[in-house]
């Protein structure tokens, strides 16, 4: 994909399965558990994606490739955030304008 996807496009798979790829490169299950909007106006659009992992998943904050068969594959910068029993929690941030109106 060449340009990344927006937030209606990313909200449209919440709760949907992906693959992460961390430094190993082995593929890791992940569910995109939340899609919120942050900042949307005319001119920018603001939001966070936060993926569930299991908990062999390393708590690092890099850049990862990102597949999901309908969007292809990206590379977001991923921070941990929190963790439960049975998963850890990552966040992406988005901040971008759109029209230069």
């Amino acid at each position: 994909m060449d340009e990344l996807p927006s937030y209606l496009q990313f909200k449209q798979l919440e709760n949907a399965e992906f693959a992460i790829y961390f430094a190993d490169g082995i593929p890791t299950p992940a569910r995109l558990v939340e899609v919120s909007d942050l900042k949307t106006d005319k001119r920018r659009e603001g939001f966070s994606l936060i993926f569930e992992v299991g908990l062999e998943a390393p708590v690092t904050q890099e850049i990862v490739k990102v597949e999901h068969p309908e969007m292809g594959t990206l590379e977001l910068f991923l921070v941990p955030i929190g963790r439960t029993a049975t998963a850890i929690e990552y966040e992406a941030i988005f901040n971008r304008f759109v029209s230069r109106e």
